[in-house]
């Protein structure tokens, strides 16, 4: 019996009844076998289901977002010593090499460019901006930035403006001259008059 040959024989697929003839059967096991992926480096195609991160050996693995992901004690740390990229802030005295634009309130800048002028070097690259603008060649401070600046210490005071006196002395002698003047039209008077 088991050498008779498969007269009629077609694969195809399907399940196993107890009416099937043994061509039938063995029709539907070859074809259900076709539909089936190997034990050893199977090949899938679709989407695959049933199978959970743990049953391949991925038990702590998660599709968190990367955007989501835990930043570790020490990595925060190292962050934390680190200045932003965009409008960093410095504390201390800043060295090495830039270029770019520099902004803000510095009392110098200087560059070593070699041993010879490490100490009196004054060398950088880029432009700057803020109060003072331009390149290390021709900085300008724009009249904006000079008369737009509030009057910290102001008082009123008296006086006759000299050469030496900084903007806001002239400032407060200026006001409290003028505060020792009659006005032009319908002045009031104090005191003795005199002159024609």
């Amino acid at each position: 019996m088991t050498g008779k040959l498969l007269t009629g024989y077609v694969s195809g697929a399907g399940t196993l009844s107890a009416t099937d003839s043994i061509l039938g059967a063995i029709n539907k096991l070859n074809g259900n076998d076709a539909l089936k992926a190997n034990l050893a480096s199977p090949t899938f195609t679709g989407t695959v289901g049933g199978i959970t991160a743990s049953m391949v050996g991925l038990g702590n693995v998660d599709n968190t977002l990367d955007s989501a992901k835990p930043v570790s004690t020490a990595q925060q740390t190292a962050l934390n010593l680190k200045a932003n990229l965009a409008s960093p802030t410095f504390t201390g005295t800043v060295t090495g090499s830039f270029s770019g634009p520099l902004s803000g309130n510095a009392t110098t800048a200087t560059t070593a460019t070699t041993a010879a002028t490490a100490s009196t070097a004054t060398n950088f690259s880029g432009s700057l901006s803020g109060d003072v603008t331009g390149t290390q060649g021709a900085t300008a401070i724009s009249a904006a930035a000079v008369t737009g600046k509030a009057l910290t210490g102001y008082v009123s005071g008296a006086g006759t403006i000299s050469a030496t006196d900084t903007i806001l002395t002239a400032i407060n002698k200026l006001n409290g001259t003028d505060a020792l003047k009659a006005n032009l039209a319908a002045p009031t008077f104090t005191g003795t008059t005199s002159g024609t």
